[in-house]
């Protein structure tokens, strides 16, 4: 199975972009899910927030019957690191007895993984129904610039 049907082969892949913050650094990040959507038939707008960083914002359908669209949202930017040394490569996004390792693993790049996954699993259904909106944001970690910026700008 491809990783765009596939939610730990998403994450695992989203784990390998070294997203973190500072600096963030969350461009190519944005720009491969940009592509994976677009590839999906979602209408998908990059929000560029300073030197390789951008959120990303992605539309399916919506507006049937009057109804607002779904929306999801989630950050691809990580903590550091920390002084602890890690026992795994944090951006490997290895498999060991089936647990998941990396940085980004649970917040929140596995969370993007789902519902961008099962976006495109539904994507028919949402199409036609009430849409759908993904809003996929950098710089959450350090004061959500990126969610602050798209509300500013829209």
């Amino acid at each position: 199975m491809n990783e765009t049907h596939d939610v730990v082969a998403l994450t695992r892949r989203l784990i390998a972009f070294d997203t973190i913050n500072p600096p963030g650094n969350e461009q190519a990040c944005a720009e491969y899910l940009r592509d994976i959507l677009a590839a999906a038939g979602f209408e998908t707008d990059l929000h560029a927030l300073g030197a390789g960083r951008a959120s990303l914002v992605a539309r399916l359908g919506g507006g049937a019957n009057g109804s607002d669209p779904l929306c999801f949202t989630g950050h691809i930017d990580t903590v550091p690191l920390g002084a602890q040394p890690w026992t795994r490569d944090p951006f490997a996004g290895e498999i060991v007895d089936g647990k998941l390792y990396g940085r980004g693993s649970t917040d929140m790049k596995g969370g993007v993984a789902a519902f961008v996954i099962a976006c495109i699993v539904e994507a028919e259904r949402l199409r036609d129904g009430p849409g759908v909106v993904l809003v996929i944001t950098a710089g959450e970690e350090t004061g959500c610039d990126g969610a602050a910026a798209l509300a500013r700008d829209g």
